[in-house]
């Protein structure tokens, strides 16, 4: 394997070895190691052989000393082979409790007590390109708080599909119960256009953090509203294991089988 750091960007981890995960990187955010931490939920970003990216696979993540674990196995399991990525536990050693430089790289298989030995190639520098595609660069003051008011408007909805899950879900969050209007978003569980796109029914009342989470496959809802998270996640927030608020109305709650091909749709497509 080859291991390049590139200033304080991606730790990139290139598996050489012959095998499924040949030729494939592991983008892993450098910041993660700037303070020690345990067992708490990531994800970060697979390229492919081609370097075009594959997905983004969950791990939990440990830092100690000069020592990080990140545990690819254990809750994340079945998601991460569904994925199709190979779970196991990698162990990254750096020559120092700053956790600078580049690291030893070792790798243990789930089922698999001992990691296998430390690879002490020669690391090979290689710029990863970062794109930031949402430059905020407002003129004056005036411009930069309707740039924010307008950013604000659009993650919270359309105006008439939010009202719709305001009325259903009383101003509540249908996970927290959060009753402050300000934060509550209308999350769709079907993004794309529907004859029934701006139902109630293919909406939830979300908090403006759950409803990221949500979008991006962290916090899931289940057909039986059961809600699934990893489990440092769900103590963080504090998540029920079901919603805690439904509409009264049975036409207005989430659609169950919309539910489920979202999560389909996301598990078969990586992200751009």
């Amino acid at each position: 394997m080859e291991r390049s750091m590139a200033g304080s960007a991606k730790l990139a981890i290139k598996w050489l070895d012959p095998g499924p995960a040949e030729n494939t990187i592991d983008l892993i955010p450098q910041h993660w190691f700037a303070h020690e931490t345990s067992e708490t939920f990531k994800q970060h970003t697979v390229l492919d052989a081609n370097e075009l990216s594959c997905g983004r696979v969950r791990c939990n993540l440990s830092v100690r000393g000069s020592t990080v674990l990140l545990d690819y196995a254990g809750e994340h399991t079945e998601i991460n082979e569904r994925l199709g990525f190979i779970v196991g536990c990698t162990r990254l050693v750096f020559s120092d409790s700053n956790r600078s430089g580049t690291p030893d790289v070792e790798w243990r298989d789930k089922d698999q007590t001992a990691f296998s030995g430390t690879w002490k190639t020669d690391p090979k520098l290689k710029l990863l390109p970062w794109k930031n595609f949402d430059r905020f660069r407002p003129k004056d003051a005036e411009q930069g708080q309707r740039e924010l008011y307008r950013k604000v408007a659009v993650r919270q909805g359309q105006s008439a599909f939010r009202d719709k899950l305001v009325a259903a879900y009383g101003g509540r969050c249908a996970v927290t119960g959060c009753t402050i209007d300000e934060v509550l978003e209308a999350a769709h569980i079907e993004p794309y256009a529907t004859g029934r796109n701006n139902d109630a029914s293919n909406g939830i009342l979300l908090r403006a953090d759950i409803h990221t989470l949500f979008d991006l496959g962290i916090i899931r809802v289940r057909r039986s509203y059961i809600i699934e998270a990893p489990e440092s996640i769900r103590a963080a927030l504090s998540l029920p294991h079901r919603l805690l608020v439904v509409p009264d109305d049975s036409a207005q709650r989430p659609c169950p089988d919309g539910l489920e091909r979202k999560w389909v749709l996301m598990d078969q497509m990586p992200p751009d």
